[in-house]
């Protein structure tokens, strides 16, 4: 069987394979992610109703974490999905750099504005998921030939995927994606330390990096 890459999946013949075309998919990722309002999400797994559902209160930039208090369905404030959906997520150091150049660019920058605030809707509600994938998502998929169908869950799915890839630990996977459970052994005996977190969180985001870089630089 031929290499392949699909978003949130890799296939290959063997290890040496798996990490080559892992490599590809990243190039590609990286790309898509360029824009600061895709890098968070790419590079952290929230779900697209957490993501535009956050407040600059929720940032933590003194402790590196970002506390997810409530999810937005077709602008519709409700909590988030489930009781692990509310853990905290840690920052790494480039996504909290790329969140406070955000907040110095962007007027609505009080602690009880939307981080992703529509300037069409003067602030007073976050962006479309639609208006978003429209206007950054699909054309930057179509310009590095992206032709599979993909959605917002792709960046969340691939996020878990590269983690799983890298050999994170399970349990660290788990947290970082906040599901509700992996494995009843695993919540029972495991519990992942906040550094581990940080550490794998921390691989992800070096290996986007590169092409978020050279995208910026242009």
């Amino acid at each position: 069987m031929q290499p392949l890459v699909e978003w949130g999946r890799v296939l290959g013949t063997d290890d040496q394979s798996k990490a080559a075309t892992l490599d590809a998919a990243l190039v590609g990722f990286s790309h898509l992610i360029c824009n600061k309002r895709l890098f968070l999400d790419g590079a952290s797994g929230l779900r697209v109703g957490e993501l535009l559902g956050l407040k600059w209160e929720d940032v933590d930039f003194e402790r590196d974490v970002i506390h997810i208090k409530r999810s937005i369905v077709k602008q519709r404030i409700g909590p988030p999905k489930t009781e692990a959906s509310q853990k905290p997520l840690p920052l790494n150091t480039e996504l909290a750099k790329s969140l406070r150049l955000w907040k110095m660019k962007t007027i609505y920058n009080r602690p009880d504005d939307w981080v992703y605030a529509s300037p069409k809707m003067s602030g007073t509600q976050p962006y479309w998921p639609n208006s978003i994938f429209r206007v950054y998502i699909r054309p930057a998929a179509k310009k590095i030939g992206l032709t599979k169908r993909i959605g917002w869950h792709t960046f969340r799915h691939t996020f878990g995927t590269i983690l799983n890839a890298n050999g994170e630990n399970p349990k660290v996977i788990q947290e970082l994606l906040r599901h509700a459970t992996l494995k009843v052994t695993m919540d029972t005996y495991v519990q992942a330390m906040s550094d581990e977190k940080r550490k794998a969180q921390s691989k992800v985001v070096k290996m986007l990096l590169p092409g978020i870089r050279k995208r910026e630089a242009v």
